[in-house]
């Protein structure tokens, strides 16, 4: 009758002790990188919203987020963080869509995507806008 664990037992199970523990870090950074990246996907996403009404885009030209928006009265802090807020979209026609052809006017749609970039991330939308 034995009392206690031999040498080889003790080795057997530290071993698998410590594969458990390296799994479990492993997920944790994992986890950690999902997480930053989800969090300025969202900040990504509200902060291009503005763009998304403008009529007209240059390609590939910087944007500020504080010319994008007009206001009345705004706070010097405020108007910094919104003049540190640079994107960069691009717009580009994939097709036009002809709803109707009378004698006086032709009616229109064209559509595309539109990309929107923030840092890394790069937002793309789908854009549909009457042909003036």
């Amino acid at each position: 009758m034995r009392n206690a664990f031999s040498f080889v037992e003790v080795l057997a199970s530290l071993a698998i002790l410590s594969f458990m523990g390296m799994a479990l870090i492993k997920f944790n950074a994992f986890n950690k990188r999902a997480m930053e990246r989800n969090l300025l996907k969202q900040e990504s996403i509200l902060l291009t919203n503005g763009i998304l009404y403008e009529k007209e885009i240059d390609n590939d030209k910087v944007i500020e987020l504080f010319d994008l928006y007009k206001f009345n009265k705004l706070h010097d802090d405020d108007r910094e963080f919104l003049q540190s807020i640079e994107l960069k979209a691009s717009k580009e026609i994939d097709d036009r869509l002809y709803l109707a052809n009378t004698s006086e006017e032709e009616l229109s749609i064209e559509y595309g995507t539109l990309s929107i970039s923030f840092k890394e991330i790069t937002l793309n939308y789908l854009w549909a806008q009457k042909e003036e």
